[in-house]
């Protein structure tokens, strides 16, 4: 079975109209990368096919291989420069997310501790409360034991 996104040689071959030797030697023709399998054959990928697809429109537009070489160099430094722009966008959208991180982060931390300082003094005044109310209830409770004491003697 073969490997999803790999391809032979004969795959290209017959995908782009052209003999399994020319697939090859455009390999050697355009200075390209081609991955070996486990059993040394080439195996193609989808941007090796996209490289392939260029090189046959340009071929099919009359370029030579040195025109086409040229291009392909040039759409590799167009690439690069685009890929530089967007690594610097990407790492500054990525000091960004860290500086929101870290901030939330500390938000997060002083509202946790402000939960507790909250809680704690909340519980503090619930028991202040029921403890008065305790109390209050006691000293009544207290009276009446002596109104009784009071009625007993």
């Amino acid at each position: 079975m073969k490997e999803k996104g790999k391809y032979t040689t004969g795959d290209l071959a017959e995908r782009f109209g052209l003999s399994t030797e020319t697939i090859r030697n455009y390999e050697n023709d355009f200075d390209l990368n081609i991955k070996r399998d486990n059993q040394n054959n080439r195996s193609y990928t989808e941007k090796d096919i996209k490289i392939y697809e260029e090189i046959v429109k340009l071929k099919g537009e009359g370029l030579s291989i040195e025109e086409i070489n040229a291009r392909l160099k040039d759409d590799n430094k167009d690439r690069s420069k685009t890929l530089d722009k967007l690594m610097g966008k990407v790492n500054k959208k990525k000091s960004s997310i860290k500086a929101y991180t870290d901030e939330f982060e500390d938000i997060k931390e002083k509202i946790e501790t402000d939960m507790e300082e909250f809680i704690d003094e909340d519980v503090k005044k619930f028991i202040y409360q029921e403890t008065d109310k305790v109390s209050k209830k006691i000293k009544k409770i207290e009276k009446k034991l002596n109104e009784i004491k009071g009625k007993i003697k």
